[in-house]
């Protein structure tokens, strides 16, 4: 399937995930060796999935998102159709056993220290001990628990706003019990596993999902304003389809407060289907004058968010600018194309030579490629000498 859809090769896809992980900011670090592993057993992954009769639509795209072509997707788009049901059924035939409504609480150690099994609780109150050879923690982030968000590098004041943005389930619990068995804490590297989203637009839980799912449509589709406290733009609003959909979440963190701003026509784009038309005029019920505001100019929806005035009619007068000339003054980048499709605007070049190259010196670069918004390339010749090749 992959082959058949022309995948990147691993060793690219691994190089440009590393870097991505290093220099982006993205929301969880992890370890190279493990993701080069998943990469190049990707397509034997794939396989054995189908094998185990989990269903693939044959679409392949970049997820939305993304700078590569690698999202396979389920059948009707949901895990929840071509993934889970048939991954369920192979693991019970192979003897295994699923209690739903039944939490863990804690790890079952053995005197020697190591993990034995855990402990769970069921929805009747009663404690149950698996025993077990291996554990494994997989509860997601911590985005809902607002005792660990500061370890993680949230700001005390943004927690209220971002706990809106993530399941409630989302609680950390793998770490806490991680914790309490004495394992060291890696929470600045984790993942938070919160979103930008809006208060009051509901979680959308049963496929097929709305593209206003919790906001985020509105939020990080890159056809927008973001404004910190002081109505300032703070980021590049394309970033959330340049690398992923967490990433916003990210650049909120040092911000008070932070506002998306919107036209009424962004809103008719986003809700032609009837049923996204349906769950957008509920919410907007809901949540008009709370965390949605609407006025005719710039001046009244400053006041009516609490924003200095003037400065948000000069952040407006400045991204309008933007769009009229058609270049971002402030991300450097062509509106239109996101960062990571513009490596030339800035005449920086990255490039490997066979040899110490002086700081200063004139040299002749053959591009190669580019690789997380930057071009690439290799030493050709130096300044006065002859290119040979």
């Amino acid at each position: 399937m992959e082959q058949a859809k022309n995948i990147l090769n691993a060793s690219l896809l691994w190089r440009w995930l590393m870097s991505l992980y290093v220099f982006c900011g993205a929301q969880w670090r992890s370890s190279g060796a493990l993701w080069y592993d998943l990469v190049s057993h990707s397509a034997e992954n794939i396989a054995w999935l189908q094998e185990n009769g989990v269903e693939f639509s044959g679409v392949v795209d970049n997820y939305g998102s993304g700078l590569f072509e690698t999202m396979h997707w389920w059948k009707d788009n949901a895990g929840a159709v071509g993934y889970v049901p048939p991954m369920q059924a192979a693991a019970e035939a192979n003897g295994a056993e699923f209690r739903f409504s039944t939490g863990a609480t804690s790890l079952v150690i053995g005197e020697d220290g190591a993990v034995r099994g855990v402990y769970a609780q069921t929805d009747d109150g009663k404690t149950l001990q698996v025993n077990a050879k291996a554990v494994i923690l997989a509860s997601g982030g911590i985005g809902a628990n607002r005792e660990l968000l500061p370890q993680a590098g949230m700001p005390e004041a943004a927690i209220d706003e971002m706990i809106v943005m993530c399941v409630p389930t989302v609680c950390g619990d793998g770490f806490t019990m991680a914790s309490a068995a004495g394992c060291k804490s890696y929470l600045p590297n984790a993942s938070i596993q919160a979103f930008t989203a809006i208060e009051g637009f509901p979680m959308d839980t049963e496929p097929p999902y709305s593209t206003l799912n919790c906001g985020s449509g509105i939020v990080s589709c890159g056809l927008n304003i973001w404004v910190d406290q002081d109505a300032n733009r703070f980021t590049d609003e394309s970033i959330s389809l340049t690398f992923n959909v967490a990433t916003p979440a990210i650049t909120c963190m040092g911000n008070k407060e932070s506002y998306v701003i919107f036209n009424q026509a962004l809103l008719d784009m986003l809700s032609q289907d009837p049923a996204d038309k349906e769950y957008l005029d509920a919410a907007l019920a809901e949540t008009m004058g709370k965390s949605i505001y609407e006025a005719d100019t710039i001046e009244a929806l400053g006041e009516a968010c609490g924003l200095p005035v003037e400065t948000l009619k000069e952040t407006v007068e400045m991204y309008n600018g933007f769009c009229r000339d058609g270049f971002d003054g402030q991300s450097m980048c062509y509106v239109g194309r996101s960062y990571a499709e513009s490596p030339d605007i800035d005449g920086r070049i990255y490039f490997t030579a066979q040899e110490p190259v002086e700081t200063g010196a004139f040299v002749q670069i053959r591009i190669t490629g580019s690789m997380d918004g930057e071009l690439t390339g290799e030493l050709a010749a130096r300044d006065g000498e002859e290119n040979e090749r």
